[in-house]
């Protein structure tokens, strides 16, 4: 890792590089090769560093633990971890395309057992963001201002209108991701504030690629986190 640019500023957290470049193009064209790699960030006012951590839980929480694990090592402080990334909203949660959300609470949405008769037991435990008060004062404003809502994080993304209505009533959730708890169960171990920042690019129901707004829920992203 080189030498420290910043210190003790936040680490925004994404899952592809897809979200990386449309949140902070500068540093992406400058990083094309971000993944697992802390990169620094000039464009966010007072400085910040970013990370790629692939897709999923899994290589999100292993990536994440690698990359916190080398800041402690290099004595790098990081203020707070934030996931950002698009989302999908549940239907009939009070949410519309291209709002962008914090999710302060974060279970497994198919973490279970399946029973004899094809019900779904869930075995979920919620993981928790930091309190907006405790976040560090450079992104303090951009986590207050926004609308709380409860995530599940998924292996599966959801893909016909049954399991929408069983993950969303089942386990009350507004949306759903692929890493959401990671990032809070990494960052609970840590001892670091997490905070997770989501913009609505579709409705977690029927699977229809058309009805998606990806770009343009990324465009708000990027106007929220550099606001």
């Amino acid at each position: 890792m080189e030498k420290p640019a910043f210190e003790n500023v936040p680490l925004f957290a994404f899952a592809t590089a897809m979200e990386f470049s449309a949140v902070f193009p500068k540093a992406s064209a400058e990083y094309p090769d971000a993944v697992n790699k802390l990169i620094p960030i000039d464009e966010f006012p007072g400085g910040a560093y970013a990370c790629v951590l692939d897709v999923g839980a899994l290589d999100f929480s292993v990536g994440l633990t690698s990359i916190l694990l080398e800041c402690r090592q290099t004595n790098i402080a990081v203020s707070a971890v934030v996931n950002v990334g698009i989302c999908g909203a549940y239907p009939n949660r009070c949410l519309n395309l291209l709002d962008v959300v914090r999710v302060d609470e974060d279970l497994l949405g198919d973490y279970g057992c399946e029973e004899q008769d094809g019900s779904f037991s869930s075995w979920a435990k919620a993981r928790h963001a930091a309190s907006p008060k405790q976040a560090p004062e450079s992104i303090r404003n951009i986590v207050s201002n926004l609308k709380s809502v409860r995530g599940a994080t998924v292996n599966c993304c959801t893909g016909t209108e049954c399991t929408s209505i069983l993950r969303s009533q089942k386990l009350d959730c507004d949306v759903e991701s692929m890493e959401g708890i990671a990032c809070f169960a990494v960052c609970e171990k840590f001892q670091i504030p997490a905070f997770q920042i989501r913009a609505v690019s579709n409705f977690a129901t029927s699977r229809d690629k058309s009805q998606w707004k990806s770009r343009e829920a990324l465009e708000k992203l990027r106007a929220t986190i550099l606001a």
